[in-house]
């Protein structure tokens, strides 16, 4: 009989488990899984894999994705994470706690994942009409926020009894308590082998993302041959730059005189600067402050070289709208303007943004619906693909000092490159200019 009366003791009362009781967390775990993984390739630089003609890597680089948060940058999909947690662990409450703990834990539930829903669909709406992209990872995490929303209400508005566990009507407190402990300590195993999971899962994302980043750095080729941090020559300048190799420089001389790329900055300076970007390019527009505060604050001379990418529906008519503002002299007006809107490419903004930078927007919209520039365009284009430029951003550093070139692609080398070299060093050094285009390049101050 004490066996008996121990067995029924701490059982759970079938009966009260409901569907909902148990789709709430298993929904919740599946969400907090997806939004981690989406967490991690973001912090590992990374892109999630898109289906064909997705925005993946549109709406994961936009300014939407990230949240500026008590001086810190917080991605969109790790506080999405942390919604799916917390209704994980209210649901879980269900589990163990009295009937009115229940209720008031499915209304909190109920109240982040209706929030959730709504904010993940807002951000549908931004990708559709404002990135014109689609993120089918952002998709599928809306539905589970909804399908999670439609739950918590239902839990609220049909509330059970309780899970606590069933004791018959002679049991004792003590037998009654110990059942709500091995409850309570069941359900806890169960939250911390689902949050061990979480995170195991999360850092098995975060490496194959950052090896798969890694390994894009490293597939581009420039000059025909593959960037490799194993097999390049270490010319000055930063030493812990990943990718570099050796270009003879009357290469990147024959880029400025063919592609009628801008110059910004003296003609006289220790270091050139080629830029190869794609104006609708996310990491372009990461990498640009580090190269700005470079340029600004430093004898330097820096080339643009128009390369849009095809996966980018904008990117050539605004390198078109960029060579329309170098025809009125303003070219860099015009390369800020595109980078700070690169959310909002759409040629039917070129003529508001050119006006703002003091440029002739009508004549430049014409010029652009026109493509009066697309042979320029084109011109810069072949170049990039003669050299085998693979990948923006591509940033190409000559020291004319030593005559050592060096290259470096994406987020991490760039950013390594423009802080470990010391642009200073050879600030007192007599310099001839650098065999410089000779035909309608126009100097920006």
């Amino acid at each position: 009989m004490v066996q008996d009366k121990e067995k029924v003791v701490g059982e759970m009362s079938t009966s009260k488990l409901r569907r909902d009781t148990i789709a709430i967390p298993v929904v919740s775990f599946l969400g907090a899984l997806l939004a981690a993984g989406m967490t991690a390739v973001d912090q590992a630089h990374a892109n999630m894999p898109c289906i064909s003609g997705g925005g993946c890597e549109t709406v994961a680089n936009s300014t939407w994705a990230h949240l500026q948060i008590a001086g810190s940058t917080i991605p969109v999909a790790g506080l999405g994470a942390l919604g799916y947690l917390v209704i994980f662990a209210l649901s879980m409450l269900r589990f163990y706690a009295s009937a009115s703990i229940g209720r008031q834990s499915a209304t909190g539930a109920s109240a982040f994942a209706v929030v959730g829903a709504l904010y993940s669909w807002y951000l549908q709406y931004v990708a559709h009409f404002k990135l014109d992209a689609f993120c089918p990872w952002c998709f599928t995490s809306a539905c589970l926020m909804t399908t999670l929303a439609a739950l918590c209400i239902f839990a609220v508005r049909n509330p059970d009894q309780g899970l606590q566990p069933s004791t018959p009507a002679n049991a004792s407190a003590l037998d009654t308590l110990r059942a709500q402990i091995r409850r309570t300590r069941l359900v806890a195993v169960i939250q911390l082998v689902a949050l061990a999971a979480l995170a195991f899962a999360s850092q098995l994302i975060y490496q194959k993302a950052r090896l798969d980043a890694d390994a894009a750095v490293q597939t581009p080729t420039l000059g025909g041959k593959v960037v490799s941090s194993t097999t390049a020559p270490a010319p000055s300048g930063p030493q812990s730059t990943p990718s570099q190799i050796n270009i003879d420089f009357p290469t990147w001389v024959n880029i400025m005189q063919h592609t009628d790329s801008q110059i910004r900055g003296p003609m006289r300076a220790p270091y050139t600067l080629v830029e190869i970007g794609d104006f609708q390019c996310p990491t372009c527009g990461k990498v640009r402050p580090a190269i700005e505060s470079v340029v600004d604050h430093n004898k330097i001379n820096m080339f643009f070289i128009n390369m849009p990418l095809d996966m980018h529906k904008w990117a050539v008519p605004a390198s078109e709208a960029a060579f329309a503002a170098a025809a009125q002299g303003k070219f860099w007006a015009m390369y800020d303007a595109l980078y700070k809107h690169q959310d909002a490419l759409d040629p039917s903004h070129y003529e508001q943004y050119a006006d703002s930078a003091g440029i002739d927007g009508a004549r430049l919209a014409s010029e652009v619906k026109s493509n009066k520039y697309m042979p320029q365009l084109r011109t810069s284009i072949a170049f990039c693909k003669q050299i085998k430029v693979t990948a923006t951003p591509t940033v190409v550093i000559h020291n004319n000092v030593t005559g050592d070139t060096f290259v470096a692609v994406g987020l991490d080398q760039i950013n390594t490159a423009m802080a470990t070299t010391d642009w200073a060093e050879y600030n007192n050094v007599n310099l001839d200019p650098p065999t410089a285009p000779t035909s309608s390049k126009k100097k920006h101050s």
